[in-house]
């Protein structure tokens, strides 16, 4: 699988799709980066989709050993992640996203952002 530089004009079907089949292979950063569009997506339904898949990828790509992590993420966006996990910040990014609206998130990605962290 490679992913494809220009993930701009793919419909948010095929980089959700694609963002799966990576996760599904344990390509961690690639499904990470195929959903990203979808973050900040102006339609509900996939961006709340994107945000479900998006934890649910960091949920199993941050259990690398820090060795392990960045030799398969890179250690730049390795530590970035961890950062971002540990300090809280994703949440704050998802908060972003629905404007602040917290009644915008729906109940399986407000689960999985509760569920006890498995991270570290």
């Amino acid at each position: 699988m490679h992913l494809s530089s220009d993930l701009s004009h793919a419909s948010p079907h095929t980089l959700y799709k694609r963002s799966s089949e990576y996760f599904l292979t344990k390509h961690f950063p690639e499904a990470a980066l195929a959903i990203a569009p979808l973050l900040k997506s102006q339609e509900h339904k996939w961006q709340q989709r994107a945000w479900g898949l998006y934890i649910v990828i960091l949920d199993h790509g941050l259990k690398f050993s820090d060795e392990q992590g960045k030799r398969v993420w890179g250690p730049e966006v390795w530590e970035g992640h961890v950062m971002r996990v540990r300090e809280g910040r994703i949440w704050d990014e998802l908060l972003r996203a629905v404007n602040g609206d917290r009644s915008n998130i729906e109940a399986d990605v407000l689960i999985a952002m509760y569920l006890p962290p498995r991270w570290f």
